[in-house]
């Protein structure tokens, strides 16, 4: 029951640091419109090393789900 826990726990932490990574690697600036009347636009860029190490972060944290899942339906003996 306790590695379970464990595996839990480190799931909750690397998908929260994944979300993280995500938010840091997302920026948007709003651009000002080109002439009067115009609507303005907003730019987006996406730093591909947060987005790569989220991605990362949450597979790891989707392992450790699994692990746990399989610990809780076939228990040891």
């Amino acid at each position: 029951m306790k590695r379970i826990v464990i595996d839990v726990v480190a799931c909750v932490v690397l998908v929260g640091l994944g979300v993280w990574c995500w938010n840091i690697g997302v920026q948007t600036t709003p651009l000002s419109p080109e002439f009067v009347g115009a609507s303005g636009a907003d730019g987006t860029y996406y730093s591909g090393g947060w987005i790569a190490l989220a991605a990362c972060l949450v597979a790891a944290g989707g392992a450790f789900l699994v692990d746990a899942v399989g610990r809780l339906v076939r228990p040891s003996p």
